[in-house]
């Protein structure tokens, strides 16, 4: 329930407000499986009047007049990139073609089992898993790779992703792992889990990843990171050196606020591309001043991910305020600086989660060098040690108002029994 709160919590004003005008869904015929398949975009027609431009064209000319907001491109081959060959993998499965949209067939009791670990059947989920190995390998492959890269994938088929495939597919690698981890095979186990961080990986780690991707990559960490504590450390036995494999493998990447930096950025290269499509489509409620409207929005997006790179995460916490939202329209007419408002609204939010999941993954990393006997790193929000009761063996943030009341870092975290 916390999970899916985030999700809810977290959507930002742009994808409530102008999803279907901004982000048409992308035409499903072809599995993208190499550079050749990518440029077809297949936006969905307009009917009202002709397109007034190229959308391609015109992207490229804001993008030339708004350098600072170009993502930094890799060169990746196809059969290495991770985030393409999930692209695919996703694509498969989308469900008529809708938006967001994604599911594995998984039959009701097994998903059941396998979301609320506390209705575990080992057997039958384990005859399930026998059952989809090819899933499962095709699943972890995608997982295990190392690199992952947007670049000349057309923007119509990754600008929005939905959380639920993703969720289904970490929870069913986990599932594995749990099943292996039962009849002894570590090794096998922790390569799932590897291959769970992996998916995660591919979502926040693009030259470009956006707000929603950062969330869903949220999602995935954090139920890595319970399962991990719950089901698999306890099983170890204190072994430092196991110990030390499974903390490296589900450590978070970016763990600073500059982290959240390049999330703006990608945020703004993105729904910047939606708004032109949008614009280019002909639609004869947008305003008349497009160009300036995007020129606003870019810069705004610019400013703020220059600001995140050296803001403390009590900053960040502080939202616009810190990062410079609203961003400046005076220049524009009313219904452009309406749709920037809309566009632009809930950073704060998202600043907050954002914070909040560094806290969270911080101190799920704390604790397992806790069990490894590793030296234990401060809080980083507060700088000070954690609270940590040997006896009871919970792990719990320094007494900080911010942590308890903004951030809701509630109950400690419980390691598992001391051997």
């Amino acid at each position: 329930m916390l999970l899916m709160a985030m999700v809810l919590f977290f959507i930002p004003q742009r994808y409530k407000h102008i999803l279907n005008p901004l982000f048409p869904s992308a035409d499903n015929s072809k599995t993208l499986t190499s550079k050749t398949d990518r440029s077809a975009s297949n936006h969905r027609e307009n009917k009202r009047r002709a397109p007034r431009r190229d959308p391609k064209e015109w992207f490229a000319e804001v993008r030339a007049r708004n350098p600072g907001l170009e993502p930094v491109w890799r060169d990746v081959p196809d059969h290495e990139n991770g985030f393409l060959q999930w692209l695919a993998f996703y694509q498969k499965h989308q469900v008529d073609g809708g938006i967001g949209t994604g599911t594995l067939g998984i039959p009701a009791d097994i998903a059941d089992m396998i979301s609320h670990p506390e209705k575990w059947d080992s057997q039958a989920v384990k005859a399930f898993l026998d059952e989809n190995k090819d899933l499962l390998e095709t699943l972890a492959r995608i997982g295990l790779l190392p690199s992952q890269s947007v670049a000349g994938i057309d923007l119509a088929r990754w600008d929005f992703v939905g959380a639920r495939l993703p969720k289904q597919c970490a929870e069913l690698l986990l599932a594995d792992a749990r099943v292996a981890a039962e009849a002894g095979d570590f090794d096998h186990a922790l390569r799932q889990v590897r291959a769970g961080s992996g998916l995660a990986g591919h979502f926040d780690r693009i030259e470009a990843p956006t707000l929603l991707m950062a969330t869903v990559s949220t999602i995935l960490r954090l139920i890595i990171h319970e399962q991990v504590m719950s089901h698999f450390l306890p099983a170890l036995n204190g072994n430092a050196g196991e110990i030390a494999r499974w903390r490296e493998a589900i450590q978070s990447p970016n763990m600073q606020p500059s982290g959240f930096a390049s999330i703006l950025r990608g945020e703004g290269w993105v729904s910047l591309g939606g708004l032109v499509i949008a614009w280019a489509g002909g639609d004869e409620s947008f305003p008349t001043d497009g160009d300036a409207l995007f020129d606003a929005y870019a810069q705004g997006y610019i400013e703020a991910a220059n600001r995140a790179q050296t803001l403390s995460l009590d900053d960040l916490l502080g939202g616009e305020t810190h990062l410079g939202f609203p961003i400046a329209a005076g220049h524009l007419s009313i219904g452009a600086q309406n749709l920037l408002g809309e566009m632009t609204g809930g950073v704060s939010s998202w600043a907050k989660g954002w914070t909040r999941r560094i806290v969270l993954s911080a101190r799920t990393d704390a604790a397992l060098a806790i069990m490894q006997g590793a030296e234990i790193p401060p809080e980083p929000f507060t700088g000070l040690p954690y609270i940590y009761d040997p006896i009871a063996r919970t792990l719990q943030v320094p007494d900080d108002p911010r942590l308890r009341e903004i951030l809701k870092i509630g109950a400690p975290l419980q390691l598992p029994p001391a051997e």
